[in-house]
């Protein structure tokens, strides 16, 4: 374990170095481009293959897909409620609506909970909003994003032509979904791919953070410490409480694994989103420094005292 956190530490301090580079931009999408097209369908293949699919576990993912839109909901709420801007409204709804559940969730799920946790892990991460969260995130910041350029949207058949043609991870579950159903099975063959794209995940998300990160001196004043009491109050706390309340209240067995994944630290890619739309990227950043060393510290002296 404290080498996983000692390569993390490394991989947020080389991305740094690298950002004071030229072409840092440049690095950081081909490494995402890498990761999407790799190590994300890998983790999708072994979820896939692996994991037992029955009432219970449907069950769960339907609470979380529920309890994940009451969280944005109750965050625009909060928002709209403090929030001095338009673009800052957009920050709080992501950054509290929107774990780690890749990067982040996939070694520490693994951490605590193993080769299973991570297969768990991963359908969290695909069916957090019941549809692709990215997507559901990138509409936010779109649509509360003070940028004047914005993608120009374009049709819908389009769209899902897109998604369906580059979309590596869905494509590697459709071809689990198919094999599982032709009865072959691959539950031995993908089990080391699985826990090497699990830690390779973690080293790779955190070479990213330290690439995206703003590197130049941000101020806060108190309201926007307060606001972001707020938001890290909903994102670690109310998140993760209101799901496991739904499943005593509706009799479902809800797994550990996605109790923690939805109280994960805020998501890394929503720095980007940030800066690509305008909202408020000072604050995202702040919220996801916090909240990352926070999550982070919490989780490995909770598996180091009771694992």
């Amino acid at each position: 374990m404290s080498i996983d956190v000692a390569l993390w530490a490394l991989c947020l301090l080389v991305g740094i170095a690298l950002q004071r580079r030229e072409g840092s931009a440049r690095l950081n999408e081909r490494i995402w481009r890498v990761y999407f097209l790799t190590l994300a369908p890998a983790v999708v293949l072994f979820a896939y293959s692996t994991v037992t699919v029955d009432r219970a576990l449907v069950s769960s993912l339907v609470l979380v897909a529920a309890t994940s839109w009451t969280v944005l909901g109750l965050a625009l709420g909060y928002g709209a409620a403090v929030a001095r801007s338009r673009a800052e409204q957009g920050a709080i709804a992501l950054c509290s609506a929107w774990g780690n559940s890749a990067a982040l969730g996939y070694p520490l799920t693994q951490l605590a909970f193993g080769a299973h946790g991570l297969a768990l892990q991963a359908l969290f991460a695909q069916f957090a909003f019941g549809v692709p969260a990215v997507a559901v995130s990138t509409t936010v910041a779109r649509r509360y994003g003070a940028a004047v350029e914005r993608p120009v949207d374009v049709p819908r058949a389009h769209r899902l032509r897109t998604a369906l043609a580059r979309n590596p991870p869905l494509l590697a579950a459709l071809v689990a979904v198919g094999l599982r159903l032709g009865g072959v099975d691959l539950h031995d063959a993908v089990m080391p791919i699985g826990r090497i794209a699990g830690v390779l995940t973690g080293l790779v998300g955190f070479l990213q953070l330290g690439l995206s990160m703003p590197l130049h001196r941000v101020a806060h004043d108190v309201g926007d410490l307060g606001r972001a009491a707020g938001v890290l109050v909903l994102r670690h706390a109310v998140a993760p409480l209101l799901l496991v309340g739904a499943g005593a209240a509706l009799g479902v067995d809800v797994p550990g694994v996605f109790v923690l994944a939805a109280g994960l630290p805020v998501a890394f890619h929503l720095v980007t989103l940030a800066a690509v739309f305008d909202v408020r990227p000072d604050l995202v950043r702040l919220l996801v420094g916090v909240s990352t060393v926070g999550a982070v510290a919490a989780i490995v002296a909770g598996v180091a005292v009771f694992g």
